[in-house]
């Protein structure tokens, strides 16, 4: 007899090979998305950061409006929204953000959906520099 594998043994080792893959596979998925949206998280949150900063080294108030995943600015009162960002894995209830001169933000939180769980980002504390994650 000749050294090696039979047909059989190389079938029963892929098999299980299959089956750990088939085990891994899905949590592996899941842990790529959740890493994503806690990346869309960090973003938004740099987002805020600059957009406070903008409008107290202009001196110039901002309003956005956030609605399902995107955020959206008006340059006049009569004018279209204008698109500004958009998300994949953050999801916002209808709502008003305004940023004053000083760069304070109105209100001092954010209702926010992170892969259907809702979560308030505390706008106040962010600016201080606490980070929430």
């Amino acid at each position: 007899m000749k050294p090696g594998f039979t047909l059989i043994e190389l079938l029963i080792v892929i098999v299980l090979l299959g089956m750990a893959i088939a085990l891994v596979g899905p949590l592996t998925i899941e842990q790529v998305e959740n890493s994503r949206a806690r990346n869309e998280q960090q973003s938004l949150q740099r987002w805020l950061q600059q957009q406070s900063f903008t409008a107290f080294s202009r001196q110039q108030p901002a309003e956005f409006w956030l609605d399902g995943k995107a955020i959206f600015t008006a340059t006049a009162p009569q004018a279209e929204p204008e698109l500004i960002v958009t998300f994949s894995y953050l999801f916002f209830e209808p709502q008003a953000l305004t940023i004053n001169q000083n760069g304070y933000m109105q209100p001092d939180t954010l209702a926010v959906s992170v892969k259907g769980r809702v979560q308030q980002l505390d706008l106040f504390a962010l600016l201080a520099g606490k980070n929430e994650h």
